[in-house]
């Protein structure tokens, strides 16, 4: 069984912080490695599994993939079928028998 490492966790979410505060969120936005936290033993996994990006040469932004449309709508409609379908069936049915 693999246990997560939560030190390692903890260290790569401030260097994402890092990025963020210094607004390298995008290729755009990439800031030059003489200003970023480079010597985080970190940098290379975070590198490596494409949660950071170089841009043009030298440069380099955090990459986060874009949060896909909220489901609270669909949970909330099944919630109301589920929920409210079953009470409405249950007193028509309750009217109509003698």
């Amino acid at each position: 069984m693999m246990v997560p490492d939560y030190m390692a966790m903890g260290a790569q979410k401030r260097l994402r912080e890092a990025f963020r505060a210094l607004g390298a969120v995008s290729p755009a936005t990439a800031r030059p490695a003489r200003d970023l936290p480079l010597d985080d033993p970190y940098f290379a996994t975070l590198l490596r599994q494409g949660a950071i990006r170089e841009g043009a040469p030298g440069n380099f932004y955090l990459y986060e993939p874009p949060s896909g449309p909220s489901r609270w709508p669909q949970l909330i409609l099944f919630w109301l079928v589920v929920i409210i379908l079953p009470v409405a069936i249950i007193q028509f049915c309750a009217r109509v028998t003698p």
